[in-house]
């Protein structure tokens, strides 16, 4: 995974306290992990360099409650897989999936499956 400084973003805060961003700062991630945030982050040469401009946000990571799996039983439609790349293509951390499988999940080993 290559590092990555994203300059003058704006960050939504995910306490449930304050819906206001915060004002343009810089964020320094390396090996997929925030590293730093501040003003003015500089990098080294391996870090790509992110501008998106004056509009841009970031927020802690979300989470997809209605999920249309169908795994197992009807994996032709979605299985798990294709489901957690296209929640995480789209920015989400995480997911639930819908019940509606063949046979309906309700065991623990079912459970622990999906």
């Amino acid at each position: 995974m290559k590092d990555l400084l994203i300059k003058k973003v704006k960050i939504l805060h995910g306490d449930g306290k304050s819906t206001t961003p915060s004002e343009p700062i810089d964020l320094l991630i390396r090996h997929g992990a925030i590293e730093a945030i501040g003003p003015n982050l500089t990098a080294d040469t391996a870090t790509e360099v992110w501008t998106p401009g004056d509009h841009a946000m970031v927020s802690p990571g979300w989470f997809d409650v209605g999920v249309q799996a169908c795994d197992p039983g009807f994996e032709h439609r979605e299985d798990l897989a294709s489901a957690a790349a296209a929640a995480a293509a789209g920015g989400y951390t995480a997911i639930a999936c819908f019940p509606n499988t063949h046979p309906g999940i309700h065991s623990k080993s079912e459970v622990q499956y999906v």
